[in-house]
């Protein structure tokens, strides 16, 4: 209704009142004056009606206003209560002094296995089913009601353990209008707790059981505590301990104090490295320095409280066997350093004995030669110039003498040859094994024609070696196959290898003579003869150039044979993969050692060779 209709109205109730007055005032009255009084009263009547009619519409007005905003902010208060509540992990609600609930959250209506809607305005400790817990729970409730003061009482439900706060709400006028109650299950929390105490009771008991000095620093605190066995180390009594980090540090030697704090303090500021640390614990009357090792490791502590946690062990044993090891190191680079100035001294006598040698050779060589040159052609002018009149056995004689200087004058080249084999480098390389026999067995039938061997060849053989020096060798172990194989019906030499590829084994069979067992170890040294020189031309040295050779690149060579049934000679060369390129240093290894046969006697040469 508009102000206008408002104070028409009144104007009228207005105008009827003042004519019902004067009406009444005419009969009672008549003395009075009629119309000025009329028009005065109905006048002054009106504009009173209209003033006070506008004041009511416009309070009425602004106390709507008024209304409205306080009915929004109330559900919109209602709403954010609501929200509150609803928002609470835990059941809350709340209560008026009926006990019927205003608010409650989805937890207290899950905890009822029913809807909010089913239990809102109803009273929730009806629906427990235990009415001595009911009871209990309001009992709290009237005295906070009464009180004013909130409070927190547990009890148990279902077997679980609740916490319930109460707090009372107030209204603008500081009267309690409801109690807010929120009910927090604590039964994990006691059970963690309960595990955590049984924890460190078995743990304490393991550690008082097994004797283990351990220790704990508070960083919260700064605060340290020290076990029994851990205090005895640190050289105090066996007691515990508990101290702040300053005072621990006390029981450090002083020069290692600095080294140990900044240890801990990198532990504590997150280093997981996990390296212990070792000091010198303080010295004491009743014993000598102790050295202790410790280690701790970080922990986050419930409520975010920092602990180190760490054991503490005697490491006197460890340090003086460590010391007493750096001893014995350093002894062994002075003796090591001892032993490469006497190698050196030796190297250098020796390099100077075999250029001695190697005057003396060709010294002896040159000495040697003239007189057998002398010898052999005096002999030969002898024959030449006054054969026809020399006896058929003086001839002989002069024959004998020409053939042995010619032997000696052999024994000299081999002699210097199988000289010369220790002191020239090895050249090695990849070498054809199968093509170097090859060419050794044609070079032999082009010296014999009329001799018709039976010579097989395993085909690609191949080593890694000094192809010179490997040549030789095969030079001496076919040629001997060749030799005594010469008195032999339908003569055969066989060439293989077996074994694996890093250590080959290689062979060269003959059915020839052979030789007695009893005499093997005389075989591959020097003028070493199993058979007359004039049964077998030779001087003895072949076999021992071979066994030279194969000595020098790493391998073993060893013989199998039984007389008049041939001879079987081995040898090994160990292949290394980085000696593929050619001229590349020989690195060598300890030579295997062979099997014998059963087939006969067995000479291994893998040590020194004269």
């Amino acid at each position: 209704m508009s102000r206008r209709g408002f104070g028409l109205r009144c104007a009228l109730a207005a105008a009827g009142g003042t004519c019902s007055y004067e009406l009444i005032k005419e009969a009672l009255f008549p003395s009075l004056s009629r119309w000025g009084s009329h028009a005065i009263t109905i006048s002054c009547a009106t504009l009173a009606a209209f003033f006070v009619a506008s004041v009511v519409d416009r309070n009425a007005t602004d106390l709507r206003t008024v209304l409205e905003a306080l009915r929004g902010r109330g559900e919109r208060t209602a709403a954010a209560l609501e929200a509150v509540v609803d928002a609470i992990p835990a059941p809350a609600f709340l209560v008026d002094r009926n006990y019927t609930l205003l608010t409650l959250n989805q937890a207290l209506a899950t905890r009822f296995r029913r809807s909010i809607e089913e239990i809102r305005g109803r009273n929730p400790f009806e629906l427990l089913g235990d009415q001595d817990l009911a009871r209990a729970r309001t009992r709290h409730i009237d005295e906070v009601f009464a009180t004013g003061v909130a409070t927190v009482f547990h009890d148990v439900n279902g077997g679980r353990h609740y916490a319930n706060h109460l707090c009372p709400v107030r209204n603008t006028d500081g009267e309690i209008w409801a109690i807010g109650i929120v009910a927090i299950d604590l039964t994990d929390l006691r059970e963690t707790q309960a595990q955590l105490v049984r924890e460190e009771e078995l743990l304490r008991f393991g550690l008082d059981a097994a004797h283990l000095a351990v220790w704990e620093w508070d960083l919260s605190t700064d605060t340290v505590i020290v076990s029994p066995e851990a205090l005895e180390l640190l050289g105090g009594r066996p007691r515990e301990w508990r101290g702040a980090f300053a005072d621990f540090l006390g029981y450090v030697e002083a020069p290692d104090r600095a080294r140990v704090e900044a240890k801990l303090r990198a532990i504590a500021s997150g280093d997981v490295s996990g390296e212990p640390v070792t000091f010198r614990a303080r010295a004491l009357p009743s014993r000598a320095m102790c050295w202790v090792e410790i280690q701790g490791r970080l922990f986050v502590a419930p409520g975010g409280r920092l602990r180190m946690v760490g054991t503490a062990g005697d490491a006197t044993a460890r340090v003086e066997a460590e010391a007493q090891r750096l001893e014995k190191e350093e002894e062994i680079l002075r003796l090591n350093a001892s032993l490469e100035r006497r190698v050196a001294e030796r190297t250098t006598e020796l390099t100077s004995a075999n250029r001695e040698l190697e005057a003396f050779s060709y010294s002896v060589s040159h000495d040697l030669r003239s007189p057998l040159r002398s010898i052999d052609g005096f002999a030969l002018a002898l024959l030449e110039d006054h054969g026809d009149r020399l006896e058929p056995e003086a001839r002989q004689y002069l024959d004998i003498v020409r053939q042995q200087t010619q032997r000696m004058g052999q024994i000299i080249d081999d002699l210097i040859g199988l000289a010369r084999l220790t002191r020239s480098p090895l050249r090695t390389g990849p070498v054809d094994v199968s093509a170097l026999c090859g060419e050794i067995v044609d070079e032999l039938r082009r010296r014999e024609p009329e001799r018709d061997v039976d010579v097989t060849i395993a085909q690609d053989m191949t080593v890694v070696g000094d192809a010179n020096l490997l040549r030789i060798a095969l030079e001496n172990l076919i040629g001997n196959a060749w030799k005594f194989t010469g008195r032999t019906r339908a003569p055969r030499i066989d060439i293989g290898v077996t074994g694996p590829a890093a250590m080959p084994e290689f062979h060269v069979t003959d059915n020839g003579a052979g030789f007695d067992p009893a005499h093997a170890s005389k075989l591959f040294q020097p003028f070493a003869r199993l058979h007359a020189a004039s049964e077998y031309e030779g001087t003895g040295i072949g076999l021992a150039t071979v066994a030279r050779i194969i000595k020098r690149h790493g391998g073993a060579v060893w013989a199998e044979s039984r007389p008049c049934e041939g001879a079987t000679l081995r040898w090994t060369l160990p292949q290394r993969h980085d000696d593929s390129r050619p001229n590349a240093p020989m690195t060598t290894n300890a030579p295997m050692t062979p099997t014998p046969s059963d087939s006969g006697a067995t000479v291994d040469i893998h040590g020194p060779v004269l």
